[in-house]
This record gives C-alpha cells, sequence and structure tokens, in this order.
C-alpha cells in the first residue's frame, strides 16, 4: 500500500491484514479436503486465535491472550450470543461456530 501498489481504497494496513487473514481461512474452510489434510479441526477458531495474535502486535488494548483456552472460550462465547446465534454451537462445553452452518449459507457478493 505504502509503494501505491495497492491503492488503499479506505482501508488501513491493519484492516486489510485482518481482513485477508478472515478471507483466507474461510477460502481454506470451503476448500474441500485442505484442512483435513492438515489436520486442521476447528478452523474458525484457529482463526479467531490468530486474528488476536495479530491485533495484539498492532498495540489492540486490552491485549487479549489468544493461548488461553477459557479467554477464548468466553471470547467466542460472546460473539456467538452477539452476531451469530443460530451459527453456534457448543461442542466439549465450549462454544464453536457451527461449521457445516457456515459451509451452507448464503454468499453474499457486493
Amino acid at each position: 500500500m505504502a509503494s501505491g501498489a495497492l491503492p488503499p481504497r479506505g482501508l488501513t494496513i491493519a484492516e486489510l491484514m485482518v481482513w485477508t487473514l478472515c478471507l483466507s481461512m474461510h477460502t481454506l474452510v470451503h476448500a474441500e479436503g485442505m484442512l483435513q489434510q492438515y489436520a486442521v479441526r476447528d478452523p474458525y477458531r484457529l482463526m479467531m486465535r490468530n486474528v488476536h495474535h495479530l491485533l495484539n502486535g498492532y498495540g489492540w488494548r486490552p491485549l487479549f491472550d489468544p493461548d488461553d483456552e477459557a479467554t477464548l472460550d468466553a471470547f467466542i462465547a460472546r460473539i456467538c450470543a452477539e452476531a451469530f446465534h443460530d451459527s453456534c454451537v457448543l461442542r466439549d462445553d465450549a462454544p464453536r461456530i457451527n461449521q457445516s452452518q457456515v459451509l451452507s449459507s448464503r454468499v453474499v457478493s457486493l
């Protein structure tokens, strides 16, 4: 972006990085067999962990410990309750984004 090769179109580099990370994981979820080949069992949880590592690196406050399973569970539970409602399920007493519902949901192009 700094070189002008990619016009920002209103996005900061930080916003672009978070968007890229999320889009990439979602694309891998839809690439049949790709995540199974590498034994990635809960890709959206992994995405949330990596987004928080990225945000911590940017100095996001308050800092979030993405390696603390209880903290990550509480954050995912909050996101599920506030934003996704029916797309989340509980497994092993920890909230998870229901991958099958995400895969079957309609994607709207802008």
